[in-house]
């Protein structure tokens, strides 16, 4: 994690969102104070702010910061998607890479991504319900925002199950010009699977971190 790097990305946060400050000390550094914002849900104008403390992982910013809401509004239940650590659980991995990756600032991550999970709990709050549905949680999520997102490829559990396990076996993506493994007789590089592979790849940086979980799920 580099130092410099949050700093710098702080003095350009600080000039939107006056009301944060970056913590600097020899066991942590967070970011913390109160976030304010201004946006429409649903064709509804909220105005709202929220006590957020925000940590950063060790490589960040391959890895994503942690926020947490810090006065107590948003309590510690799973209906409000707080994870079990006490962070806001503010989207499914895949979806929020999809929306910041391959770079995106800390004003990236706060604008689009904690914002929108903290006016959607401000509707909740309102009307008592998640404006846009609700995901599962953990793999869970993840099988089911692929069987959206590709359903013309995915219509089961055991599809996405699959992929995620040919990818934790696979070292390196075949080369273009020998045929692909997967049955289908085609070359690598005309192979809608293999194809698959890549854009899940390049989503999921850490498919290996969920092939236990999605080996227990695939022998219930």
């Amino acid at each position: 994690m580099s130092l410099k790097k949050i700093e710098n990305e702080f003095k350009e946060l600080s000039k939107i969102h006056t009301m944060l400050e970056l913590s600097v000390s020899k066991y942590e550094l967070v970011i913390q104070g109160l976030l304010g914002f201004c946006t429409v849900v649903k064709g509804e104008k909220f105005i709202d702010e929220y006590a957020i403390k925000i940590s950063f992982p060790k490589d960040y910013p391959k890895q994503l910061p942690k926020a947490f809401e810090t006065s107590g509004r948003i309590a510690n239940q799973p209906e409000n998607h707080i994870n079990p650590s006490g962070s806001l659980c503010v989207g499914t991995p895949p979806k929020i890479r999809e929306i910041l990756y391959p770079n995106y600032s800390l004003t990236d991550y706060i604008n689009k991504v904690l914002i929108g999970y903290l006016s959607q709990y401000s509707y909740k709050e309102k009307y008592g319900k998640w404006p846009y549905g609700e995901m599962s949680h953990g793999v869970r999520g993840i099988i089911d925002y692929y069987k959206e997102e590709y359903s013309q490829y995915f219509d089961t559990d055991d599809k996405v199950i699959k992929a995620f396990k040919d990818l934790s076996t696979m070292k390196t993506r075949p080369k273009g010009y020998i045929k692909c493994n997967c049955g289908c007789k085609k070359l690598v590089k005309n192979c809608k699977y293999q194809k698959l592979l890549k854009k899940i790849r390049q989503k999921e940086e850490d498919y290996n971190l969920y092939i236990d979980e999605f080996n227990n799920m695939g022998e219930e």
